[in-house]
């Protein structure tokens, strides 16, 4: 994008800082421009199917710009299910690290 149209290029002649937006469960630095991913689950323990899908639900990207990374997620749900237990029944423990990892890693969508 030419520098002329570009936002931040305009604040530099009003000589302010641009605020950040907050838009669609994503943070967009006017200053930078760049898109910031806001962290927004709620519970990271998980240990049954239904909190393992109750916190993947949480995570709202309309964009798709963690795709990537939710679906990796939307695999352990998916592992779980074919694993049959119960809604409410502790998921195996190979699942159980799998989940820890992911949740884990939640934290550095924000450098992305």
């Amino acid at each position: 994008m030419p520098e002329d149209d570009r936002a931040v290029k305009k604040a530099d002649q009003l000589q302010e800082s641009l605020p950040c937006q907050k838009t669609l469960g994503m943070e967009w630095s006017l200053e930078e421009d760049q898109f910031i991913f806001l962290n927004s689950l709620e519970s990271k323990k998980a240990t049954t199917r239904r909190s393992i899908l109750s916190a993947i639900a949480q995570i709202y990207d309309p964009m798709g710009f963690i795709a990537p990374f939710v679906l990796t997620g939307k695999s352990i749900f998916q592992d779980a299910c074919a694993a049959k237990p119960e809604w409410d029944e502790p998921v195996g423990d190979h699942l159980m690290v799998r989940w820890e990892s992911w949740v884990e890693r939640l934290d550095s969508l924000s450098q992305i």
